[in-house]
């Protein structure tokens, strides 16, 4: 998803005219929720978010949509999945996909907090690994602390 994710900003989509623009950003929302909600879509939940966050240059709207939807059972073990995906990389707080954005530190730590708020329950309820359940609950501590927790 990273390569179409360049050539969609290259196109520089969010400078085309009104209406080609609204329906480009319409069709990202569209597929965003699809993503989410669709058990049989093809790409999982965190390609697509990191996908929609780097083309919009946008995270917070992506993940509040997610937050809204999380009482559909396929967005919450999507959530799951990326939990899964991101735990490593957020607990030593590194944006979990490559990103060409100067906020890198402040989406990583957006992406820990909604993380840390909404994935426990996700995760008690699909059975995940403690470890998995650890690393999320690591996000709540500063880097220092996370480190003597792991020693």
């Amino acid at each position: 998803m990273d390569p179409l994710a360049r050539l969609f900003v290259k196109g520089r989509w969010q400078d085309w005219p009104a209406a080609q623009r609204d329906a480009a950003r319409e069709f990202l929302a569209a597929w965003w929720q699809h993503t989410l909600v669709d058990p049989g879509a093809s790409v999982p939940a965190h390609e697509a978010l990191a996908f929609v966050a780097e083309v919009s240059g946008q995270l917070a709207p992506w993940l509040d949509t997610w937050a809204r939807l999380l009482a559909d059972p396929t967005a919450r073990r999507r959530l799951v999945a990326a939990a899964d995906e991101w735990s490593y990389d957020l607990v030593v707080d590194r944006l979990p996909w490559s990103s060409w954005r100067d906020e890198e530190d402040t989406a990583c730590l957006a992406l820990s907090m909604w993380v840390l708020r909404h994935a426990p329950a996700a995760l008690r309820e699909h059975d995940a690994s403690a470890e998995l359940r650890d690393l999320v609950q690591l996000l709540a501590l500063p880097d220092a602390d996370r480190w003597d927790r792991r020693g």
